[in-house]
């Protein structure tokens, strides 16, 4: 597989969206990236990694690039990953062993875009500044903000640019979905071989 890194993206972004500076918008972008790929919600753009979370006080954080669950296990049962949450639930303190799907990551701790998702990730990008630039103006907020009304959405072009960004996403999960019957079969057999979301006996 062929991935973009963030800088790539980041270049795009000041090339083609009006307003986007890349050191102040950059922890915004890297955001918009992480919610665009998990938003794809595909196990294909990840790779299976283990690690171990500690649950302390009844929940423990999972890791940066957790993009989905393969499976978990532990010496006590009464843990789980609720959808949506970036944490392990547990009704005692202990360590658990997760199987999960890593999104890649490039040598600073950035996640790479698969190049079939790009354009889509790239879509969701473009509405979030959209958005956030309409915020901006709207309430007066942030004076490095110039008044141009290239700024200016109303609120039906902001929905017709987040309907256009997740349908694009959607494409971009069922082009990363088609997996060969090789494939296929080999990730359920891995499936078949850990525990699933929950562990309760």
């Amino acid at each position: 597989m062929n991935y973009q890194t963030l800088d790539q993206l980041r270049q795009r972004c000041a090339a083609e969206l009006v307003g986007f500076e890349p050191v102040r918008d950059d922890q915004l972008l890297r955001t918009w990236v992480w919610d665009a790929l998990r938003k794809i919600d595909s196990d294909r753009i990840g790779e299976i990694k283990d690690t171990f979370v500690e649950v302390i006080g009844g929940s423990g954080i999972l890791p940066n690039d957790f993009l989905g669950l393969v499976g978990m296990t532990s010496e006590m049962p009464g843990y789980d990953i609720r959808p949506g949450q970036r944490q392990i639930r547990g009704c005692h303190d202990g360590s658990v062993h997760l199987h999960y799907y890593a999104l890649p990551l490039d040598e600073q701790g950035y996640p790479l875009i698969l190049d079939i998702a790009e354009e889509a990730v790239l879509a969701w990008v473009k509405y979030k500044h959209m958005a956030l630039m309409q915020q901006k103006m709207t309430f007066g907020q942030g004076s490095n903000f110039r008044a141009d009304r290239s700024y200016r959405i109303d609120r039906g072009l902001d929905a017709q640019n987040k309907a256009e960004a997740e349908s694009l996403l959607a494409s971009a999960r069922g082009e990363v979905n088609m997996l060969s019957l090789s494939e296929a079969n080999r990730l359920r057999q891995f499936r078949s071989n850990v525990m699933t979301y929950r562990n309760y006996p």
